[in-house]
């Protein structure tokens, strides 16, 4: 049994005894704390139950996402929510006094053996955070259950007094394995292994990865088209991690992104500042260090930072890469963006060659596939 297999058994097992009334789920975006609430929902069978999905639209407003969650999840509970939001601006929201109310009127409205599935409870507005989690808390007792998932629980979440389980990202073999189930019969074991070095094992990109590939992609018989190209999904998450860099730190981070393999001072140029940007990008783990050679460790990193860019641009980084790298095969790579003359395909292959003799796959592998 897979672990998300696991956590599905436990929470199911769980909410039949009703010894935890409240269990929170957490994880990166992406991890697959959506399916798993949803396999929970099939699971509970005929069993009441209610799934709803935060929108962080609605936090920006008190309450707004306790009342959508009453909407959504058709929970016939008469409460005038409008009651308890604050008149003037700073003041309080009753949170006790609520969660009490919805409480009684749970107790009045929704049988034994009841389930209540929240997902992405932490894009909620704070208000309704707290009103909830005070209430799943209370449900002790009462054979009503609740199940909410969140990003990550913070010693000082409301989700804090949960029974927690974290879900983590997809090992190497559940990875092939949700990689093999997606692509179908025919799939070619080194494409399916492609798509997991990509995906950093999470079900939702793989699952993006896996959809954007055409049969013959899959199969092995056309270029992949390196890096992969990653969905919209995966896409806004990484832009949010790169939003701490500073303007310096993307810009080499992007001329890095260009090719597997990158000279230092080709993506740097004589200001200060990015070489400065460089030290503070190798000290902090976002570039290591390969032999001569520096390198984004996260392929899936390098891949929305190349894609970002549109072909004009990544023509330029390309253009300029190439003028001052030293190393012929990797000027070679470069140059094979710049038009048809030049670069041969047999110079590619010769220059793969080389990287592959000094144990440079991953480079040598998409010098190939640009052949």
């Amino acid at each position: 049994m897979d672990s998300r297999s696991k956590i599905v058994a436990h929470l199911l097992s769980v909410t039949t005894d009703a010894k935890e009334p409240a269990i929170v789920i957490s994880g990166p975006d992406g991890a697959g704390k959506s399916t798993i609430l949803e396999r929970v929902a099939k699971g509970l069978g005929e069993r009441p139950n209610r799934i709803f999905r935060a929108n962080p639209v609605e936090s920006s407003w008190h309450l707004s996402g306790l009342s959508s969650m009453f909407t959504a999840t058709t929970l016939t509970v008469d409460v005038e929510i409008t009651k308890y939001i604050p008149a003037e601006p700073g003041e309080p929201v009753n949170h006790y006094g609520l969660a009490r109310e919805i409480r009684e009127k749970f107790l009045g409205t929704l049988s034994p053996g009841s389930v209540i599935i929240l997902d992405d409870a932490d894009l909620l507005d704070a208000d309704s955070q707290v009103v909830i989690s005070s209430l799943a808390t209370k449900l002790a007792g009462t054979g009503i259950s609740f199940i909410a998932s969140v990003a990550a629980v913070h010693a000082d979440s409301v989700w804090s007094s949960f029974r927690e389980l974290e879900v983590t990202p997809l090992d190497e073999s559940e990875a092939v394995s949700f990689v093999a189930e997606l692509a179908g019969p025919g799939a070619h074991p080194l494409v399916v292994d492609t798509v997991v070095q990509y995906s950093d094992g999470l079900p939702q990109t793989i699952a993006e990865f896996v959809a954007k590939l055409s049969t013959r992609q899959l199969k092995g018989i056309s270029p992949l088209v390196l890096p992969l190209v990653p969905g919209n999904s995966t896409k806004a998450r990484i832009d949010q991690e790169l939003a701490v860099l500073t303007e310096a730190q993307l810009r080499v981070m992007e001329l890095c992104a260009m090719a597997s393999l990158a000279e230092p001072l080709s993506i740097v140029s004589s200001e200060g500042d990015d070489i400065d940007a460089l030290d503070d990008l190798l000290s902090n783990g976002w570039i290591e260090r390969h032999g001569p050679y520096v390198q984004i460790p996260s392929k899936l990193v390098r891949s929305v930072l190349y894609w970002h860019a549109s072909p004009a641009k990544r023509r330029n980084r390309h253009t300029e890469l190439r003028a001052k790298t030293t190393a012929w095969s990797l000027s070679a790579f470069h140059g094979s963006f710049l038009g048809r003359d030049e670069a041969h395909f047999q110079s590619l292959y010769t220059a793969a060659e080389d990287f592959l003799s000094y144990g440079y796959i991953d480079m040598g592998v998409e010098i190939v596939e640009r052949a």
